[in-house]
Formats: C-alpha cells, structure tokens, sequence
C-alpha cells in the first residue's frame, strides 16, 4: 500500500485526460503567478525564485504546459523523434515526464517556402516544447510586472490598446472678447 504525498500526489483525481478539471488547474496556476508578482514587486527575489520552482514543479502548471502544447496548431507536427501526443495516456505519461531534468534533443529542420526561396525551421520535440510552455508559466508573471505598459508588446494588451496613440486630456480657455 502506498501513498502519495507532496509533489507526486494527485490533488485532481485524475482518471484520463478528459476527466481534468480544467478551471481548478488554471485557477492554482494563476494563484501562484499572482504570488510570484506580488513578491517580486516586494523585492523579495529568493521568495520570487522559491515561487517558481514550487509552479514549476506543480502538477496544476505541468498540465497546464501539457494541455497548451497539444492544443496549439502545431500539435500534429513531430519533433526530430516523430512522436505526438495525441491520446489521453501520452498526455498523461507526458506529464510524469515533465517532472525530470531538460536533455533538449536536436531540432527537427524543414525548409518553409517563401517569396525569396525558402527559409528554414527548426522544431522541437513534444516533451521540448511542454518544457518551454512550463518554464514560460513561471517567467511571463515578471516580465508581464516589468514590460512598459506604453510599449504595446504584452499577452494582457487588447489589439485596439496596442497602436493607439497616448492621449492626454487638456482644455485651453481663449478669451475671444480681447479684453
């Protein structure tokens, strides 16, 4: 009889893929993003540091790197080892794996057609990019907290915010009577 406990239990009672709450995932991850903001704009870096490797390790911010790379358009295109996750058990088993150290393997290279011959790409493997998505979680909160709210660069920005011009309201009285 074993139990699990700390980092390995399964808070979630997860069955199969489909059987994932997905509003209790997202809503741990933004929990500890909005802690991770909140202690860097203290200045309390080793706090900030600790707040990320607890998200990275978090099976909520594991599934969430999961469930973002196999939902993305490019989630039918194999890395250099030719594998996809497209059941509900390589999902899972994927984010098992999510848990050991980065060994990147080499990119997958193809050459894209465009105007002035063509260009090459490079693509990762599934677990390469599941890695990616994870360390994202826990990087985008401070560069979100640091970004010029006027760049209009930003996942949080709206497409109408990001070319309007800043505008500053002034009146100006003109006295028309020249007196």
């Amino acid at each position: 009889m074993t139990a699990q406990s700390g980092a390995d239990a399964n808070p979630y009672g997860i069955q199969n893929w489909s059987s994932i709450n997905w509003n209790q995932v997202q809503y741990n991850v933004r929990r500890l993003q909005a802690r991770i903001v909140k202690a860097f704009k203290r200045g309390e870096h080793k706090k900030v540091k600790n707040l990320q490797s607890l998200l990275k390790r978090s099976l909520a911010a594991r599934l969430m790197a999961v469930k973002r790379v196999t939902t993305n358009r490019g989630s039918k295109t194999p890395g250099v080892d030719q594998v996809t996750w497209t059941t509900s058990a390589q999902k899972l088993e994927s984010v098992e794996k999510l848990k050991t150290s980065i060994h990147p393997k080499p990119l997958r290279r193809i050459y894209i057609a465009k105007k002035k011959g063509k260009r090459p790409l490079g693509i990762p493997t599934m677990i390469d990019r599941a890695h990616q998505a994870l360390y994202l979680q826990t990087l985008d909160p401070i560069a979100e907290t640091k970004a010029d709210k006027h760049s209009g660069f930003g996942a949080n920005i709206a497409s109408t915010e990001k070319n309007s011009p800043i505008t500053v309201n002034c009146s100006v009285i003109i006295d028309l009577q020249g007196g």
